[in-house]
């Protein structure tokens, strides 16, 4: 009868023994770690014209037509991504350009460590290239690239000196894209909705 009060005491203090043992365990980070959380990876902004690599996680790249991208990483775990930018579709033409990160991340690139189930997403807008092309001054505004939409106060200054009784006068601009034909005006407003050219005409007077 002793010896099995003596069984039952050791086995309960077995059974509490265990009880602390599981507790330990799921209340332990390194335990946790293992829980899996599902990220996301997504962008808005940039269109199929663009075939190359927009995303970069974990060294391994990814095009339009693999986003959104999934992965289930552990908790505590460290991953590397990278939005591209600038998305170039043509030279001096039209590209996409990252502007900001929303969701688990506002970075346009680096680490990420997994604390949550989420997303993240890189954001663009669209740009196109202005060629201003002048023989004479200094035009307002000079090439460069642009944002969709956005409306353009293009002008020279008339007449030009050209030293020794000559001068320079504009006798207005000729255009291609969103830039309307031809004017005679020495400014010219627009919006700009695509790859375009202001090219500046000259006479010279004496």
């Amino acid at each position: 009868m002793k010896e099995k009060r003596v069984l039952s005491i050791f086995l309960f203090i077995g059974l509490i023994g265990a009880l602390f043992l599981v507790a330990g365990l799921f209340g332990s980070p390194h335990v946790q770690a293992w829980a899996l959380e599902k990220v996301t990876f997504n962008q808005t902004g940039a269109k199929s014209d663009f075939t190359g690599t927009v995303l970069i996680v974990d060294g391994n790249n990814y095009n339009l037509s693999r986003l959104p991208v999934s992965f289930s990483w552990c908790q505590g775990s460290t991953h590397t991504f990278a939005y591209q930018s600038p998305l170039l579709i043509s030279p001096n033409a039209k590209q996409y350009l990252w502007t900001y990160t929303n969701g688990l991340s506002t970075r346009q690139s680096g680490s990420i460590v997994v604390c949550t189930s989420g997303n993240v997403t890189g954001n663009y807008k669209t740009q196109y290239y202005l060629k201003v092309i002048s023989a004479h001054n200094s035009p307002n505004p000079t090439s460069g690239w642009f944002d969709y939409g956005s409306k353009i106060n293009a002008s020279v200054t008339s007449p030009v000196s050209g030293g020794s009784g000559t001068r320079y006068a504009c006798t207005g601009w000729t255009g291609t894209g969103s830039v309307p034909p031809s004017g005679s005006a020495t400014f010219i407003i627009f919006t700009i909705c695509a790859p375009s050219c202001i090219t500046w005409n000259w006479n010279t007077q004496y």
